[in-house]
């Protein structure tokens, strides 16, 4: 039983500096993104903050009054980081850049998640997607991302211990009967 402590215990050691070292890769979802015509985004993206790298984005919009909706996604599109100013993300349904979705957020996304608005219609640089020919602001939204818990991990990784454990000792009573 004291080895299994033992092995539990550094594990979860092991285990709490790699979630914080891993923790720079995070999936961030569009959360309530509007924009002025009435249409909607929804999806998310993930995002590397130690590298800036962008991948498996999967966002749609939906139409409006002024543009159709549009799909983004990394088959066939693309994504630009810090295009115009720091902060930014620059989506386009293809390469020609027939559409693009500009995400301008108001703070850094971090490793340490959390919720981080969009700069909208009534900021100077705001998010906005265009699309031929007319392109429409971003009227409100945010983005959001949650980083596991390390405590979280620690008691998986316990529970793990001690169903082998369990089942271990089990084994070893039916080699004895046998």
């Amino acid at each position: 039983m004291k080895s299994l402590v033992i092995a539990a215990s550094m594990a979860c050691a092991v285990l709490g500096a790699a979630t914080s070292a891993g923790a720079a890769i995070l999936t961030w979802t569009l959360q309530d993104v509007t924009f002025v015509d009435g249409g909607t985004a929804s999806g998310s993206f993930v995002y590397d903050t130690a590298s800036h790298a962008t991948s498996d984005w999967d966002i749609t919009t939906t139409a409006g009054t002024t543009l159709a909706g549009f799909h983004y996604q990394p088959s066939g599109g693309l994504v630009q980081i810090d295009v115009f100013s720091t902060n930014t993300l620059l989506f386009a349904a293809s390469p020609s850049f027939s559409s693009y979705l500009y995400l301008h957020f108001a703070g850094p996304l971090t490793a340490a998640g959390g919720t981080v608005a969009l700069l909208t219609v009534r900021s100077p640089q705001g998010s906005l997607e265009a699309g031929p020919p007319v392109g429409r602001a971003v009227q409100s939204g945010s983005v959001s991302a949650v980083v596991p818990e390390p405590g979280v991990w620690a008691l998986m990784i316990l529970g793990f211990g001690a169903t082998g454990s369990a089942l271990r000792r089990r084994a070893r009573g039916a080699s004895a009967v046998i």
